[in-house]
């Protein structure tokens, strides 16, 4: 029996919580078994192909727009409550920490716990998981037993080893299901999907993100240009400053302190670069003060530099403008 199985079922947390960064899921979502990126609210953002598989759709895509809550649903028949009393005694706690903040989170999968008497129990009887807990414990485990996808010719349970990640630093869940060593037919069966899906990968995509205009036009405004020799000098000291490897993002105030412009003048040239779609801008937590405050980035460094799923979830949370 694998180690996370013996921990008390209502322990949300599993060990010394770890810290993955949005970067870090890349890899995660490439790994040959079922991987899903969502939302701070639990919607599904991103996923590979085991996962489609696994999750029974007959695309990718047709996991998105959904929450996890909602697939759990959809997949009830073949989750066995009986044998999988950690996985509702740690999704049922979390669900109800999400509703407050979305009361629509998953009417599916509140439906199904309020009619069945067990779950119902395990709803009525479970705790709102505090702040400080919320905060701190940013990762969990649990065993996972389903029955297999229609077309497996083994109709055994294939058992799963789950862990779930709260990302920084914007609190996306990344859900990772890893065939468990003991059972021989999930880890052969995980094989034999993910060879399958790497002889189509040059028609199809191992790892799907949800398509920017599913999202009602989120994103980050894709224009041309650069910065001219011929520009104003202020605007290429202002520029310079944005280029300066010394920094990752910079604010205005040092923008202006390295330019020697005044911040007001910074602010208009700032303006103009943005229009012009040669910057980003975001918004980043002040690691002395706690506060929220604007930074920004050339774009030409910006696409160079932050991973792939970085600038997905920035534009998903719509923080780069």
């Amino acid at each position: 029996m694998s180690q996370h199985t013996n921990l008390p079922p209502d322990d949300l947390s599993f060990g010394e919580p770890d810290e993955v960064t949005a970067s870090q899921s890349e890899t995660y979502l490439a790994s040959p078994y079922p991987v899903w990126l969502l939302t701070p609210f639990g919607r599904i953002i991103a996923a590979n192909l085991l996962a489609q598989w696994f999750w029974e759709v007959r695309e990718l895509s047709d996991l998105f727009g959904f929450t996890a809550f909602d697939i759990f649903s959809k997949n009830r028949s073949r989750i066995p409550k009986e044998k999988n009393n950690e996985f509702f005694r740690k999704k049922i706690p979390v669900f109800k920490r999400l509703s407050p903040d979305n009361k629509r989170l998953s009417t599916l999968f509140l439906e199904y716990v309020e009619n069945d008497p067990i779950l119902r129990k395990i709803y009525d009887e479970a705790k709102y998981i505090p702040d400080e807990t919320w905060e701190s414990k940013r990762v969990w485990k649990y065993p996972l037993l389903i029955k297999p996808p229609v077309g497996t010719k083994s109709d055994e349970l294939l058992k799963l080893q789950v862990t779930v990640y709260r990302l920084t630093p914007n609190n996306e869940f990344l859900g990772v299901y890893k065939p468990d060593p003991s059972s021989l037919i999930t880890r052969s069966l995980m094989a034999q999907k993910y060879q399958q899906a790497m002889t189509i990968a040059d028609m199809i995509e191992y790892v799907q993100y949800e398509r920017r205009e599913d999202r009602g036009g989120e994103g980050i405004v894709q224009k041309e240009g650069g910065i001219q020799l011929t520009e104003p000098e202020a605007t290429r000291k202002v520029y310079a400053a944005l280029e300066n490897r010394t920094y990752s993002w910079r604010t205005l105030p040092s923008i202006s302190r390295e330019s020697e412009i005044a911040p007001e003048e910074v602010s208009t040239i700032i303006d103009n670069l943005g229009e012009r779609g040669l910057i980003v801008e975001a918004n980043r937590r002040n690691r002395e003060t706690k506060e929220m405050v604007t930074v920004y980035k050339t774009k030409e460094r910006y696409e160079k530099e932050e991973p792939k799923l970085n600038r997905f979830l920035s534009a998903l949370a719509n923080v780069i403008k």
